[in-house]
């Protein structure tokens, strides 16, 4: 799962090890963050279970959409 989000927000770029140490723990919370039971619509149910509670006890992580990278400077480093 790591690697296919890797794929889908850099696709062939060159990062910097500081960047790319960024990126991978900013995907390690999304995949921790993620719902290991059903979800259900009604608001007053209980949290579900995510990796994280189990790792952490923190019932929510904010992380900002990978989207917001600058793609294009990542595009010029992979085209050098």
């Amino acid at each position: 799962m790591l690697k296919e989000l890797l794929r889908r927000n850099l696709g062939k770029a060159s990062l910097q090890y500081d960047e790319l140490h960024t990126i991978v723990c900013e995907c390690e919370a999304l995949l921790n963050s993620r719902p290991l039971t059903y979800l259900s619509e009604d608001p007053s149910d209980l949290v579900p279970i995510t990796p994280s509670l189990f790792l952490q006890d923190q019932t929510e992580f904010c992380v900002e959409d990978l989207d917001l990278n600058d793609m294009q400077n990542l595009r010029k480093r992979a085209e050098t």
